[in-house]
């Protein structure tokens, strides 16, 4: 029997992901809307990214970041 492996991500996974040129301010502006946080458009990245990178993170969460950063499928070149 095979049993799946659990991902948790890291505070540091977490900023590092925030801080992708993927992630847009309006991304942002959703994440913090989710907690009920209202954020300025005058604050920098790096600060929303470390003190969202301190919640509590749920997989609603993971997904999120997730479906806003994607993932590239890669071939191996043979």
């Amino acid at each position: 029997m095979s049993r799946g492996s659990l991902y948790s991500a890291s505070d540091k996974a977490i900023f590092d992901a925030l801080n992708q040129p993927k992630v847009t301010t309006a991304d942002l502006k959703e994440l913090f809307l989710s907690r009920g946080i209202i954020i300025s458009k005058d604050t920098k990245r790096a600060n929303l990214a470390t003190s969202f990178s301190r919640y509590t993170h749920d997989y609603e969460d993971y997904c999120t970041l997730s479906s806003i950063l994607g993932s590239a499928n890669r071939k191996e070149k043979m």
